[in-house]
């Protein structure tokens, strides 16, 4: 049941009273009755005598949620490009992904066809596939019967078992409608990754299905670079090369300078055919800082040998067969019908091996330009396209040959740092002929602005607000929607008290948040929160005559959130500077930003996530905070699937937290030896207390950095239902 009073228009002024009657009915509703009777007090939401008359009472009976619309959401929205291949029927599978901070990525698989248009996700898979179809992808039978996806490794966000990938990824396509892709390297953007014993292959169907073979054939056990696979024309056999020698970068022995060989079907195991492991060599003798792999329709192995500026190509028993020199050689490809082989040069690497940013795009994977040979047996340049895009910095150097039509096309990407277009280029046979972005295009033929990785999200009357990731972000334009039927309606942009646009840095590593009071508030890095009104205008403290007030130290990128009440009174999580997590006090600001309590709750040790105030001021927070025993909560124990050697998904359910009521008068959880809870803030856990909390609730998560995840930034927020 929902009561509400609406005025003259239909707006409602006040929340009356909403909830399930029976046995737990919430209060002004009685317990244990249909029969109700509720008395108004002529006040609005915000305490004050309702405006707007006549008003009249709605009733809403049987209430449920139930999906209206997605917003902001689009297909041919791709993020950063991170690898490609163009299937035996032309379908184009992008590997794509996004970062909200730097230590996590979120990859996603999508399909396309060669117009552009998007088609479906293949990675993660579609959640209605029968269980046939998903033998690899592990569920969690829930006590109500129903079931759950795994969540294997929290960082990159994934519900697979070993599904991290890198930067740069080149993924097969079979005949028989599979995707192979190889396992990402030890150093990632993902701090302790789940892998499964090393690098090895995952095979996904190319309809998003996940057979019992998904974790496919290991190739290497901790093995560095980002590394190339190509198939045999048969497509019995996997080859791979581009590897470096270690897992992270210690102790560093440089490039591994072989290609292995190893059955898809698991079959045989991995081993050496070209090369000598770490040996640098030439000629026939072997290879210099392999790279990209290809095999043309023979069965023959073309290596873009970096380090000999070359194209090397051995026969299929891994024998020296003949080579094309070309300066810095990457991403090679070879057509199967006509014999043409196409080049991906780059510059020369500004980065050495054992630098920190070797593995960077930006500086040693920096594309220049394609290169066409007309064969091997034809060895001369047919035609060469240039990378248009000026830039300092380079991408990732992409290039995907689609040869199932009339004409061969090639895909390009990664040709600029961060996220940059797919191009897409036809061979007329002595030239290359550019035929545009047709994702790009494509998605300009849909009408609205959508979105990329998102913040955060805040809803201000009619107005849902969306920011971009705070670490990272290079605009403080925010994409606002109509709440009514989330169409895009414009942007959200901060404004200076002169009304130019806010400098972003003062708003950069923040986060955003509505207060019911109709205000948007950031709160950034630089312990400062700003007020704003819904477009963009400045609303000043009176206590300071201006809309920011300082002295409000948080951690890193997001914070702890805060909370505003319908009379603008700000409650927020503060820490004595910044990054000083362990000893966090919730301070109560009123609308003219004078601080009225300096410590509401206080909270030593255990990272915090989310705050909520009710209408009687009663103060609910999140926090890393569990009670002693099994970490892991009880509803998941013994359903959880193996774990893999890096302790996930275990330590991933670890990280579920604690929701805490404390009144009005505030309340404590506090360093004690002898307490009865286990928490982390940062990197150490402890023993603490709670004290003076009305209930407590295990739900939500809060990562923190520890022995567990590795570097963590991102904090669970959650809300209220007045």
């Amino acid at each position: 049941v929902e009561v509400a009073i609406l005025d003259a228009k239909g707006k409602i002024v006040r929340h009356l009273a909403a909830g399930l009657l029976g046995k737990n009915a919430p209060r002004p509703f009685k317990k244990n009755s249909l029969a109700q009777e509720l008395i108004w007090d002529g006040d609005d939401d915000a305490g004050k005598p309702a405006k707007g008359g006549p008003f009249r009472v709605r009733v809403n009976l049987g209430l449920k949620a139930r999906l209206h619309k997605i917003i902001g959401w689009s297909g041919q929205k791709p993020g950063q490009v991170n690898g490609f291949v163009s299937g035996p029927d032309g379908t184009f599978y992008v590997i794509h992904s996004d970062t909200l901070y730097w230590h996590r990525r979120t990859w996603l698989i999508s399909a396309f066809n060669r117009k552009g248009e998007y088609l479906r996700q293949v990675f993660p898979g579609p959640a209605n596939l029968p269980a046939e179809k998903r033998k690899g992808w592990p569920r969690i039978a829930l006590d109500d019967g129903g079931e759950v996806p795994a969540i294997f490794h929290l960082l990159p966000r994934t519900t697979y078992p070993g599904a991290v990938f890198s930067d740069r990824v080149f993924p097969l396509a079979t005949r028989d409608g599979r995707l192979i892709i190889l396992s990402g390297p030890g150093y990632t953007t993902i701090k302790k990754p789940d892998f499964r014993g090393g690098r090895r292959l995952l095979i996904l169907g190319a309809d998003g299905s996940v057979g019992a073979n998904f974790l496919g054939p290991e190739i290497r056990p901790k093995i560095g670079g980002f590394g190339h696979i190509a198939l045999s024309p048969d497509e019995k056999y996997v080859y791979a090369t581009g590897f470096v020698s270690t897992w992270y970068r210690e102790t560093a022995k440089g490039p591994c300078n072989v290609v292995y060989r190893v059955a898809l079907d698991g079959s045989e195991k991995s081993r050496i055919l070209i090369g000598e492991l770490y040996k640098t060599a030439a000629g026939k003798a072997g290879l210099k800082d392999p790279q990209g792999i290809a095999t043309d329709a023979d069965g023959n192995i073309y290596v873009s040998d970096f380090g000999n500026d070359r194209i090397a190509v051995f026969k299929p028993d891994g024998s020296y067969l003949d080579e094309i020199k070309i300066k810095h050689p990457d991403v090679v490809q070879v057509s199967r019908k006509t014999g043409a082989i196409y080049v991906m040069q780059l510059k020369a690497r500004s980065k050495p091996f054992a630098d920190p940013h070797w593995y960077s795009l930006g500086y040693n994977w920096q594309p220049t330009r394609v290169v066409k040979f007309g064969s091997l047996a034809e060895k001369n340049r047919k035609a060469e396209f240039a990378n248009p895009l000026k830039s300092p910095y380079g991408g990732g150097a992409f290039l995907a040959l689609d040869d199932s039509g009339e004409r061969p096309i090639l895909w390009l990407s990664g040709l600029r740092f961060k996220v940059g277009p797919v191009l897409q280029i036809v061979d007329r046979g002595e030239k290359f002929e550019l035929l545009g972005t047709p994702i790009d295009e494509a998605a300009g033929k849909q009408e609205g602005n959508f979105l990329g990785l998102t913040g955060d999200v805040t809803v201000t009357g009619e107005k849902v607000i969306s920011r971009h990731p705070a670490l990272g972000m290079h605009t403080n334009t925010s994409y606002v929607y109509s709440a009514e039927t989330g169409e895009y309606t414009g942007t959200f942009i901060p404004k200076q008290a002169d009304g130019k646009v806010e400098n972003m840095w003062s708003l950069l590593y923040g986060e955003m948040v509505a207060g019911a009071d109709g205000n948007l508030y950031c709160h950034a890095a630089n312990n400062v929160i700003r007020r704003y009104d819904p477009e963009g205008k400045q609303v000043p403290f009176a206590s300071v005559g201006k809309n920011s007030i300082a002295g409000f130290w948080h951690g890193h990128s997001r914070g702890a959130g805060m909370f505003i009440d319908r009379t603008g009174t700000i409650y927020i999580p503060a820490g004595l500077g910044n990054r000083k997590l362990n000893d966090m006090k919730v301070k109560v600001i009123g609308p003219d930003g004078k601080t009225r309590n300096e410590c509401a709750v206080h909270v030593q040790n255990a990272r915090m996530g989310g705050i909520a105030v009710d209408r009687e001021g009663n103060i609910y927070v999140g926090a890393q905070a569990v009670p002693k025993g099994p970490r892991i909560p009880k509803w998941f124990a013994g359903k959880l699937p193996a774990d893999g050697k890096a302790h996930h998904p275990s330590y991933d359910y670890m990280q579920y937290a604690t929701i805490f009521k404390f009144p009005p008068t505030g309340g404590k959880i506090v360093l004690d030896p002898q307490g009865d809870y286990t928490a982390i803030a940062q990197y150490k856990r402890k023993s603490v207390s709670v004290k003076n909390a009305l209930w407590t609730k295990r739900l939500g998560y809060i990562g923190s950095h520890g022995p567990e995840l590795g570097c963590h930034c991102e904090t669970t927020r959650f809300d209220i239902d007045e």
